[in-house]
């Protein structure tokens, strides 16, 4: 999306959440089909599901071995597990979740910075979205298509492959 050389925008339809919000504010601009569309959680998190329990009490021991020259795979997910999750966060999450932030705040200049949680994972209705900045505005897919070839310059018609 970044090297492309086509105008592009993202229409959502019904919720552009996480990665959804990450890949859409690469495009040209940004709108929601409704007003209750759902938009942002910008954000960052981790889930394991640890059945160590369960499977002890199914009768199985799980052993995991790991070289000296591998001492670090798996390090921040087993502190994690072991109710130590200072290394996830330090080394996974928070760096993603900054990097995150930054794409968004690059991508939509116009975000309102202030907004309690826009950039920590909140996620608003395409109204709020509108007013923080974070999508251009509402339309349906004819009024999209039509931005598009504005966007573009186009003047063919391509309305008849939507049909």
């Amino acid at each position: 999306m970044r090297n492309r050389t086509k105008k592009s925008i993202a229409l959502i339809d019904y919720q552009c959440c996480s990665a959804g919000i990450y890949t859409a504010s690469l495009c040209d601009e940004i709108y929601a089909m409704n007003r209750m569309c759902e938009v942002g959680s910008i954000g960052t998190y981790a889930q394991f599901v640890n059945d160590s329990e369960a499977l002890k009490k199914w009768g199985y021991k799980i052993e995991q071995i790991y070289p000296p020259e591998s001492k670090f795979k798996n390090l921040p997910e087993r502190e994690a597990i072991d109710g130590n999750p200072e290394r996830i966060i330090k080394e996974q999450l928070t760096p993603y979740a900054i990097h995150f932030q930054n794409i968004i705040k690059e991508n939509r200049p116009k975000l309102n910075q202030s907004t309690d949680g826009i950039l920590e994972g909140k996620v608003f209705y395409a109204y709020d979205a509108i007013e923080n900045g974070l999508i251009d505005g509402l339309m349906n897919t004819e009024q999209a298509i039509k931005r598009v070839q504005d966007l573009s310059n186009i003047q063919q018609l391509i309305y008849s492959s939507f049909k």
